[in-house]
């Protein structure tokens, strides 16, 4: 069997540059581009001096696809049991989801994902992150999902912070909140590992 050599291949990357987080503020970094799936993402949070006494909160989250598309609330047209993997939504209400690259939504309790979108018919991956497929009646409402990768809670001054993330889709997005009262200089930059095949007994 070929291994997979992650060192060889990396890119620098900067998710968010250098800024600083207003009191109270959310803020939502660059799309970044893993350049494919299933890459490794060494994550590198450095956090300045803060103005007040508070820290500061990141949120590594996947992206549904390249631009900020954000489905709008549909409802499938007819009931699906536990094990379709086809769904198709009311007329006209396929144009409110992305067409291209995966993106995850939930039904009820259940979360699928989207492999592809034909008009109003989504083709999907039951039983995503951790939920249990479900029989779903009629007119059920689907709603976008976005998951959390990574989160790094309360950063304070001068902390510097990894994490190791292996998403399983193309594109990521970071959130930051500074806490009330709060301004922190903060860059979260990193470095994205491409993985390639190498020969056996290498």
């Amino acid at each position: 069997m070929n291994a997979k050599d992650l060192l060889n291949n990396s890119t620098v990357v900067a998710f968010v540059p250098a800024i600083s987080a207003l009191t109270g503020a959310e803020v939502e970094g660059a799309i970044t581009d893993l350049q494919g799936k299933g890459r490794k993402v060494l994550m590198i949070v450095n956090a300045g001096t803060p103005v007040g006494a508070e820290t500061l909160n990141v949120v590594v989250r996947e992206s549904n696809v390249a631009t900020m598309v954000v489905g709008t609330p549909g409802a499938i047209d007819g009931a699906i049991d536990a094990t379709q993997t086809i769904i198709d939504l009311h007329a006209g209400e396929g144009v409110n989801w992305p067409s291209i690259d995966e993106f995850s939504f939930t039904i009820d309790t259940e979360t699928f994902i989207c492999t592809k979108r034909v008009v109003d018919r989504l083709y999907v991956k039951r039983a995503q992150y951790g939920t249990t497929a479900a029989i779903h009646i009629d007119d059920s409402v689907l709603v976008l999902y976005i998951a959390v990768l990574h989160t790094f809670a309360e950063i304070d001054v001068a902390t510097l912070t990894e994490a190791d993330l292996a998403p399983n889709k193309r594109y990521i997005r970071v959130d930051y909140t500074a806490a009330v009262g709060t301004s922190i200089p903060v860059g979260i930059a990193g470095v994205i590992y491409l993985e390639r095949e190498v020969p056996s007994g290498i």
